[in-house]
């Protein structure tokens, strides 16, 4: 029997040093590569893992009768983005000082797109 594999086309991302399956992904080469220097230096410690939990319960943060809207839905950043309001909730408790670190990388990324 003969089986044949999908034959996928990736995109040369604008870098010329990246390549993804689909170009709207091209962006986030250049966010990961900020974070692993700005954030992390470039090391995967405590701080890595806080902000892959951070993004986790952001995400978990589902509401079905506002999808997709600031205030409800997916990874929407309200975590950081309403860190007043997000940060009283018991489930957030400890993430108070990676959002303070977060904040700042924010900014930077911000001015980038």
């Amino acid at each position: 029997m003969l089986c044949l594999a999908a034959i996928t086309r990736r995109a040369t991302c604008p870098d010329g040093v990246h390549t993804a399956n689909n170009a709207a992904c091209c962006d986030l080469f250049e966010i990961a590569e900020l974070l692993q220097a700005e954030l992390f230096d470039g090391q995967c410690d405590e701080l890595a893992r806080e902000v892959v939990r951070l993004a986790f319960y952001d995400a978990i943060g589902f509401s079905e009768f506002t999808p997709n809207r600031c205030g409800g839905g997916d990874a929407d950043s309200s975590v950081v983005t309403f860190a007043d309001v997000e940060l009283t909730y018991f489930a957030n408790f400890g993430f108070d000082y990676i959002v303070n670190e977060y904040n700042e990388a924010l900014v930077t990324l911000s001015k980038l797109f």
